[in-house]
């Protein structure tokens, strides 16, 4: 929750992401995923870039 903020009211099962500045030098870069993406790299390619050791799958056939 943000401090200030009432709580969010999010249907289950749900993600909440929330960012600010400019990172922490970890995880994606998007400078550096669109370079990937130039040069030919799927979105999958790319993710496993930045997130390795984790699994891809679709969520509920969508």
């Amino acid at each position: 929750m943000l401090e200030g903020q009432p709580p969010l009211q999010l249907p289950r099962p749900a993600l909440l992401v929330i960012g600010r500045g400019f990172g922490h030098g970890v995880g994606m870069s998007q400078w550096g995923a669109y370079g990937l993406a130039l040069r030919g790299s799927s979105h999958e390619q790319i993710l496993r870039h930045y997130y390795r050791g984790t699994t891809l799958t679709l969520d509920g056939g969508r």
